[in-house]
């Protein structure tokens, strides 16, 4: 079979996964929160639940799930800061999600040196 043909196939292939997977997901991820918005949490939240500490420096994995619930929280302060009006305890939310980063960050950090000290 000649080489060109393949290829064009393969990327064919690969745009149609990426058109209809991406949508697919997303929409995945928001039907629960229209199914039932007030019992539904967020992915800070459910990640935060599946964290499970190992004394003071948490493992590699576990660090990072912090990590991304943090900076998820900090994308939905962000996204609240857009919204007309402002909501008011925007200032105080973002503070909040800044500490919770900057934690998150040096909780990380630390993970990745005692594996690399290893």
């Amino acid at each position: 079979m000649p080489k060109g043909p393949l290829m064009l196939a393969s990327f064919g292939l690969a745009v149609n996964v990426f058109l209809w997977g991406v949508p697919g997901m997303v929409a995945a991820a928001g039907a629960s929160h229209l199914v039932l918005p007030n019992y539904t949490l967020s992915i800070s939240e459910g990640l935060t639940g599946l964290e499970q500490t190992s004394g003071p420096t948490p493992s590699l994995e576990d660090a990072l799930m912090k990590l991304i619930g943090a900076e998820s929280d900090a994308l939905q302060v962000a996204g609240a800061g857009l919204q007309q009006p402002t909501p008011p305890d925007l200032a105080s939310r973002a503070n909040a999600a800044g500490v919770q980063v900057e934690d998150a960050v040096l909780t990380y950090v630390r993970a990745a040196q005692q594996v690399v000290s290893r």
